[in-house]
C-alpha cells in the first residue's frame, strides 16, 4: 500500500482513538468484582493500545515542541494548518515584514518572490522562496483541464510537468541555501528548510537516497531540540514523513522504528499510524513472513492483538477503504484467526520465545486459545505471566496454585502493561483473598485500589467487617487527609466526581469517604459520641458544600438528648420532631448507606441492589454470616426518611390528639412517604383519622406554642368538667361573702408573716 494512503488512514483513526478517552455524562456506575467473582477472576486482562504505543521505546530525554493539549496531537485539519502557519510565519518579524511575506507566497513563482523579500532577513526570504516553487510544484496539472482536445492537453501536462520539475530543484537548491548559511543567520527557517528539503528530496527527487533523507529530516529535529524555532511542531512530523519514506521502499522494520519513537513523545497520529502497520502486517502473509523477526515488529503486532483482539472494526473498514474487494473479502475472513496466524508465522520463523511474550500469553487467553495462553506464559517469568497463569489454575480448578500465582504477580507488579492493570490485580487478588476467607487481608487490598474499587471497598466495609473493625482500621490507617481541588472538568484517575455548583470539581479521596462511610455507620447504631470525629469538616471540598454535615449530626445528636431528658411532653414532641426534620433532610448525609439501600455514593442515584454472597468456593460461610447480621434495619432506599417518619410519629404522640400540632406533624411524615412508598403514607394518614381533628390534615411548620396552649385549655376544661369541683362550688355559693373575707385575711397573715422573717433574716447579728 503507498505510504500517503496508509498516511490518510492513519489520520482517519486519530479520531477513533481519541473516543476511547471521552467520559460520558452522567455517573459512572462500575461493575463490583465482589458480586460475581467467577467472573471478575476469569476476566481476560485488557490492553491498552494507545498507552503501550508511547511505551513501546524508551521515553525520550528530550522533548521536542509539540501541539498543547493531550496527546501531543500531530495531525490537524488543513483550516487549522493554515492559520497556524499564518501565525507561525510573522514570529519575530514586524508588521511590515510579515506583509511582505504575504505579497511573496502571492508570487508567480520563487524567483519572483525572492525579489520582493529584500527587506526579510535572508533564511526567510530563502525559505519562502522555495516554498513558492515547492507549491508551484504540488499544483502541478493546474490550468490544464479535461476538457481540452487529448494533444492540447497532453501538451499542457507535458508543459506543467516541466515546469513542475524547474520548480521542485530550484526550491530544493534555495532550502539548501538556507542550511547552509551560519547558524545565527539561519535560526528562524533552520527548522523548516531541513524538513522541507527532506520531503523535497523524497517527493520530487526519486534519485536521492535514503540515507540524505534520513540525514535532513534527522537535521530538522535536531536543530529543534537545540533550541531553533518550531512552531509548526516539524520535528515531531518528521518521524511520520520519514516513516512514510521509508515504507515507500518497501522498509516496514524502519517506519514501525520512526512511529514509535514519534509515539514515545505522546503522538495521537504516530499511535493511529501504528495500528495501521499492525492491520497491514497482519493482513499480508508474506510480509508478515519478512518482518517477523523483528522484536519490535513483534511487540507491536502482540500490543496490537491484546489491545484489539481478533476485532478491529475500525481500521478493518479503513483499511477496505483502499483496497479492491477481493482483498478486502480475505481481509474480514481473515480477522478472526489473526493471531493464529500470528502464532503460527512465529512457529514457522523458529521463534519459541517472542517479545512480550506474556503479552501474547494475555491476548490468547483474551480469545480462548487456553493452551497457547499456557504455553507463552510459562516461558515468561513476568507479573502479567503469573496472572494468566493464575486466570488458568482457577478455570481448571486449582485454588491454591492460583493463589500461589497472585501472590508471585504482586511481586513486581510495576511491570505491568499500565496503571490500571496493577489496579486490577489487586483487585483481583483481593476477591480471591475474600473468597477464601481472608477478610481483613482482603480489605487491605482493596482499600489500596479504593480509587478504582470503591464500591468493592465500601461492600466490605459496610457490611462485611464489624463496625469495631472498620473503626481499628480507619483509626491506625487512615487520617484525616488533606483536599486538593482539580480544576473544572477534570476527573481524578478511576473516579468521576460528583458535580459541583461551582466551577470546580473536588479530588475524590478514599481516606475521606472511609471515614464518612464509618461515621453514618456509626450514626445508624447510636453510636453519636464516637461518630461526629469522623465526619468530614466543612472546609472539605471534596464534598458538596450544600451543607455542614458535622454541624446537622451534631444537631441531630441534641434533639434526640433534649427529647429524652424533656420535662414536658411538648417538650419532648418538639425536640423528637426537630431531630425527624433533620433526618428527613439531611439525612443521606448523616446516616445514609454507602451503597444499598441508599447509595450514597451516587448521591442517591442508583437502585441496583447488592446480591448476598452465595456458599461455594467463592464465598465462605463467615462472610454469609456477616453480611446477614449487617442487613439494614429498614432495607429500603433513602431508610433515613422511613427513621424520620418514625420519630415524626413518636413526636406526635406525645401531643394532643386533636390539636393542630398533631395534625401538621402526621400531614408532613405523609408526605415525606408518598412518593416512595404510597403503603407506607397511606397508613399514617389512616392513624390520623382514627384520632385527629376532622380537616387539619395540611403539611406545614408545627406550631408547639399552639400545642402548648391545648394542652392548658384542655387541662383547665378537665377541673371544670370535674363532678367534685362542680359540687364543692355549690355547696360554698351562698357562703361566698365569708369565704372571700377569710381567703383574704389569710393572705395578709401570709404577707406580713413573710415581712417578718425577710427583716429578721438581713438584720445585723447581736454582741454577745
Amino acid at each position: 500500500m503507498p505510504a500517503t494512503k496508509l498516511r490518510i488512514i492513519a489520520a482517519s483513526l486519530v479520531l477513533a482513538l481519541g473516543a476511547g478517552l471521552v467520559i460520558a455524562c452522567g455517573f459512572d456506575f462500575p461493575a463490583m468484582l465482589t458480586q460475581d467473582r467467577q467472573a471478575a477472576l476469569q476476566h481476560p486482562v485488557e490492553g491498552n493500545f494507545q498507552y503501550d504505543m508511547q511505551h513501546l521505546l524508551a521515553t525520550p530525554g528530550q522533548i521536542l515542541p509539540h501541539a498543547p493539549g493531550d496527546g501531543y496531537t500531530d495531525d490537524q485539519d488543513q483550516a487549522s494548518l493554515e492559520s497556524l502557519r499564518s501565525k507561525a510565519e510573522n514570529q519575530g518579524l514586524s508588521k511590515a515584514q510579515a506583509a511582505l511575506i504575504l505579497r511573496m507566497r502571492q508570487a508567480a513563482d520563487g524567483n519572483s518572490a525572492y525579489a520582493l523579500g529584500q527587506d526579510l532577513p535572508e533564511d526567510v526570504r530563502l525559505y519562502t522562496a522555495a516554498a513558492v516553487d515547492f507549491g508551484l510544484n504540488h499544483g502541478r496539472a493546474e490550468g490544464c483541464e479535461a476538457s481540452l482536445p487529448p494533444p492540447k492537453r497532453g501538451v499542457c501536462l507535458q508543459q506543467r510537468k516541466e515546469a513542475s520539475a524547474r520548480a521542485a530543484r530550484q526550491s530544493v537548491q534555495r532550502f539548501k541555501a538556507v542550511l547552509a548559511l551560519p547558524a545565527r543567520q539561519r535560526q528562524l527557517r533552520g527548522v523548516w528548510a531541513a524538513y522541507s528539503l527532506a520531503r523535497s528530496e523524497n517527493e520530487n527527487l526519486p534519485d536521492t537516497s535514503l540515507a540524505t533523507i534520513d540525514g535532513h529530516f534527522e537535521l530538522a529535529r535536531q536543530l529543534a531540540l537545540t533550541g531553533a524555532p518550531d512552531p509548526l511542531f516539524l520535528g515531531l512530523d518528521s518521524y511520520g514523513a520519514q516513516a512514510a519514506a521509508h515504507l515507500e521502499r518497501k522498509d516496514h522494520v524502519g517506519a514501525v522504528a520512526l512511529y514509535a519513537e514519534q509515539a514515545s513523545y505522546g503522538s495521537l497520529g504516530a499511535t493511529a499510524s501504528l495500528r495501521m502497520m499492525a492491520q497491514t502486517l497482519l493482513h499480508d502473509p508474506a510480509l508478515l513472513e519478512r518482518n517477523i523477526s523483528t522484536p519490535l515488529v513483534q511487540r507491536l503486532l502482540i500490543r496490537y492483538l491484546l489491545a484489539y483482539g481478533a476485532d478491529d472494526t475500525a481500521a478493518d473498514n479503513a483499511l477496505a477503504n483502499f483496497q479492491a474487494s477481493s482483498v478486502t473479502s480475505q481481509a474480514a475472513t481473515a480477522a478472526p484467526r489473526r493471531l493464529q496466524s500470528f502464532i503460527a508465522a512465529l512457529e514457522r520463523a523458529g521463534i519459541k520465545a517472542p517479545a512480550d511474550g506474556d503479552r501474547l500469553a494475555a491476548a490468547a487467553y483474551a480469545q480462548g486459545n487456553f493452551e497457547a495462553a499456557g504455553k507463552f506464559a510459562r516461558r515468561s517469568d513476568t507479573a502479567l505471566a503469573h496472572w494468566i497463569e493464575a486466570k488458568l489454575a482457577l478455570r481448571n480448578g486449582h485454588p491454591e496454585d492460583a493463589r500461589r500465582l497472585f501472590a508471585e504477580a504482586l511481586t513486581n507488579p510495576a511491570a505491568l502493561t499500565d496503571n490500571a492493570s496493577q489496579t486490577r490485580l489487586r483487585a483481583e487478588n483481593g476477591t480471591l483473598l475474600l473468597a477464601r476467607g481472608d477478610i481483613h487481608l482482603a480489605f487491605e487490598q482493596f482499600y489500596a485500589v479504593a480509587g478504582k474499587y470503591w464500591n468493592d471497598t465500601a461492600y466490605l466495609a459496610e457490611r462485611i467487617l464489624t463496625t469495631d473493625e472498620l473503626k481499628a482500621f480507619v483509626d491506625a490507617r487512615v487520617p484525616r487527609p488533606s483536599v486538593t481541588l482539580l480544576a473544572h472538568g477534570t476527573a481524578t484517575k478511576g473516579y468521576i466526581p460528583r458535580p459541583d455548583p461551582g466551577a470546580e470539581w473536588p479530588a475524590f479521596s478514599p481516606a475521606i469517604q472511609l471515614r464518612d462511610l464509618l461515621a453514618r455507620r456509626l450514626m445508624r447504631e447510636g453510636r453519636y459520641d464516637e461518630a461526629l470525629g469522623y465526619f468530614h469538616s466543612a472546609s472539605d471540598e471534596h464534598f458538596e458544600p450544600r451543607i455542614d454535615v458535622r454541624e446537622q449530626a451534631h444537631a441531630y445528636i441534641l434533639a434526640l438528648r433534649r427529647a429524652d431528658h424533656a420535662w414536658t411532653a411538648t417538650g419532648r414532641a418538639e425536640s423528637l420532631y426537630e431531630a425527624a426534620h433533620i433526618a428527613r433532610w439531611n439525612g443521606m448525609e448523616i446516616m445514609g448507606y454507602e451503597l444499598t439501600p441508599d447509595w450514597y455514593v451516587y448521591g442517591g442515584s442508583a437502585e441496583d441492589v447488592i446480591l448476598p454472597p452465595k456458599a461455594g468456593k467463592l464465598a465462605l460461610s463467615p462472610e454469609i454470616g456477616r453480611f446477614a447480621s449487617s442487613t439494614p434495619v429498614i432495607e429500603k432506599r433513602f431508610h433515613y426518611r422511613y427513621r424520620a417518619a418514625q420519630l415524626a410519629m413518636q413526636a406526635a404522640e406525645s401531643l394532643p390528639p386533636r390539636s393542630l400540632t398533631y395534625a401538621q406533624i402526621h400531614a408532613n411524615a405523609f408526605s415525606w412517604l408518598i412518593n416512595r412508598d404510597p403503603d407506607a403514607a397511606r397508613k399514617i394518614y389512616q392513624h390520623y383519622l382514627q384520632h385527629g381533628a376532622a380537616g387539619a390534615f395540611r403539611p406545614a411548620t408545627p406550631n408547639f406554642w399552639n400545642a402548648r396552649f391545648f394542652s392548658l385549655r384542655h387541662m383547665t376544661d378537665n377541673l371544670t368538667d370535674n363532678a367534685f369541683w362542680h359540687g364543692l362550688r355549690s355547696q360554698l355559693r351562698p357562703h361566698k361573702t365569708a369565704v372571700f373575707a377569710g381567703l383574704g385575711s389569710a393572705v395578709i397573715l401570709l404577707l406580713g408573716g413573710l415581712v417578718v422573717f425577710v427583716r429578721r433574716r438581713n438584720a445585723p447579728p447581736r454582741e454577745r
